[in-house]
């Protein structure tokens, strides 16, 4: 085994919840993500935190997870091989199209 996961989630409150995924692997532990998510009203949505950024398909995934073994060319060619994980506060807006949900990131 490379790389081991362990996540943790819990309500804080009735409008708060708590998320971390710590990995584990030869060189160590460490928090790949965690982060706080806030419910405001209008149904926006504020993640404070660390988080892998949400850029295209592809990045918000873990790459363990993906269905094949490389990361797309397109998408190391622009942003490199590494997966973007930024830390700071992501506001987001759901909305319902049809059967499909879509969400307003900033």
């Amino acid at each position: 085994m490379s790389e081991t996961e362990i996540i943790f989630g819990a309500n804080i409150d009735p409008h708060a919840r708590l998320d971390i995924t710590m990995t584990g692997s030869d060189a160590g532990m460490a928090i790949e993500e965690g982060f706080i998510t806030t419910t405001l009203p209008y149904g926006l949505n504020v993640k404070s935190g660390r988080k892998f950024l949400p850029i295209g398909r592809v990045n918000s995934v873990h790459p363990h997870a993906l269905i094949y073994a490389d990361r797309p060319n397109a998408l190391v060619n622009i942003l490199g091989p590494d997966v973007f994980i930024g830390e700071g506060v992501f506001v987001d807006r759901p909305f319902f199209v049809g059967d499909s949900m879509q969400a307003f990131t900033a």
